[in-house]
This record gives structure tokens, sequence and C-alpha cells, in this order.
């Protein structure tokens, strides 16, 4: 019987080279296409995505991606099997978020990522800050930075920030990547904070770091079953793309040494929350030094 997979995602792109991989073991592959559009109550969608034509996709479905209902009720209704747990492989922090709160509906019939001890919550751990402060704790090098609160549209910019600076949301999930850019100054840093505003939230926290020129940007993935932490590699990114802020076009795979320290404290982070499952981390170097991105 082959293991049944289910690879939820947004983006086409990031979900082939999962298919891709996953192939690689005889998987049988049910892909989730989280669509933006919603109509009578039913997400549609305008044509097939380019990664469901490959050969290793067995199955499409499609849910809207603002209805976290709808995809626990797809998991729950066409996805289970009564003779193996089937795998889940959430792309985008949001399917994260949506799994991680139903795992007590799910854990009988699946595996997912999660974390193995207090805070059980991987809600908890994808606040910027929680993770800043870990990395920080275990040894690696963190951009220093300033809180901003907005709340119903409001905000103040505190006296010391220092410029340049690169304003974040605290959460990826509630921001995206709105408001991401290099500031100048105070009225570069509040032209973000209202594209945020805008676009995203309300309200919210904004986290706003020492800008870092980058000299060299890094990713490596990895797996840890909550004891062991396994990374077999690195990329190097060369080219990122200008039309959607922080996807990498084109990278290079090389192999661990001269990296030998920084794996092995992102080996200890991973351990330290008690993260089970596959993972990504990237991080670049400045001035010579290698620095977490949180």
């Amino acid at each position: 019987m082959k293991q049944k997979v289910v690879i939820i995602g947004h983006s086409y792109s990031s979900r082939l080279g999962i298919i891709r991989s996953v192939a690689q073991m005889g998987c049988e592959i049910t892909v989730i296409v989280m669509t933006g559009s919603k109509r009578d109550g039913r997400s549609i969608i305008d044509k097939k995505p380019i990664d469901c034509y490959s050969k290793y996709v067995s199955r499409i479905l499609y849910c809207n991606r603002k209805d976290q209902d709808a995809l626990i009720a797809l998991l729950t209704e066409k996805c289970q099997d009564l003779h193996q747990k089937v795998v889940l492989i959430p792309d985008g922090d949001d399917v994260v978020s949506t799994i991680d709160n139903n795992k007590d509906v799910l854990k009988e019939h699946f595996l997912y990522p999660h974390v193995a001890k207090e805070p059980s919550s991987l809600e908890y751990w994808m606040d910027k800050a929680n993770q800043k402060r870990l990395a920080k704790w275990i040894g690696l090098n963190v951009a220093d930075d300033t809180m901003i609160e907005i709340e119903d549209g409001l905000y103040s910019l505190p006296a010391d920030i220092e410029y340049p600076c690169f304003p974040k949301p605290l959460a990826t999930m509630n921001g995206g990547k709105g408001g991401m850019r290099r500031c100048n100054d105070n009225k570069e840093l509040a032209s973000a904070l209202d594209d945020f505003i805008i676009h995203w939230n309300q309200t919210g926290k904004i986290l706003v770091e020492d800008y870092k020129e980058i000299t060299n940007e890094y990713a490596l993935l990895g797996f840890s079953n909550g004891k062991d932490v396994m990374i077999p590699g690195i990329m190097q990114l060369l080219v990122i793309s200008q039309q959607y802020q922080g996807i990498a076009l084109q990278g290079r795979v090389t192999s661990i040494s001269g990296f030998e320290d920084v794996v092995e404290k992102f080996k200890q982070l991973v351990k330290q929350i008690g993260f089970v499952g596959l993972f990504d981390i990237d991080f670049y170097e400045n001035g010579g030094k290698l620095y977490s991105v949180s």
C-alpha cells in the first residue's frame, strides 16, 4: 500500500517542488489548492494550476484560503484513510496554523507538523519576537529591533529607532510581506506602516529591525522527529524575485562544510522548540557574520 500524502498550499511553484520530492518515495499524492476566490459558498479557480498537471498527482481538490473550517472539513471528509495515517504537508503559515489549531480533530487519521512540547503551539513560534529571543539565547546573530503596535489604524514612531531600518509584521500570516522594505527616515517608515494598515490589518504588531545589507543569502531545509534533527545541505540564493518579495528564483545547493557552527545552532533551535516535521530556515551574511532571519 502506498503512503498517502496531501500537499496543501497557495503557490504552484512551491507545491511542485514538494510534489517532485515526495514522488521519489513512491507516495500517492493529493494536492489541495488554496484559492483566493469564492462564489456561491464554493471555492473557484479559472484553470487547473501548472503543478496539478504533474504525472505524480493523483487527485486535486480546491479550498478557499480564508475558510479554515472548509479546509478541515475537506481533510476529514475526503482525505482520511481507514488503513493508514495520511501525511499532511502544508505550504504556508496560514495553512500550518489552521492544522495546528485543529490537531485534536486531525490527530487520529493524519500526521502533520507540530510542536512536541510546551508551549505546544506553532503559532507561538510563528511570532518573530519569540523566534528571535530563542535564537539569541542559543547564540545566533539577530538584527536589533524595536516593536511598534498599530491599533485601529493608529500608531506612534518611537524616538529611538535606528535608520535605515526594515519593518516586518510580527507574524507573517497576519501581514504577509506587507510594508517590508528599507526605510531611511521617519517619513519612509510611516509610509511602510500605512501600506500595512491599508492592505493588511488596522491592528497589529510590527517588528522594525536594523537594516542589514546582505552580502550572501542562504536557506537550509531539514527534518526533525522531535529529538533528532537532520540538515543535509544548504542552498545559496543567487537570484531573488523582484515581483514577489523574498521568493528565490535561482539557487545553488552546497554541503554544510564551512557552515558547521551555524548549522549546529540551528539544530539546537529546532530541538528547543520541539518541532516535528519538515522545516526551512533562512539566514544571511552581513559584515562577515551570519544572521538568522526571523
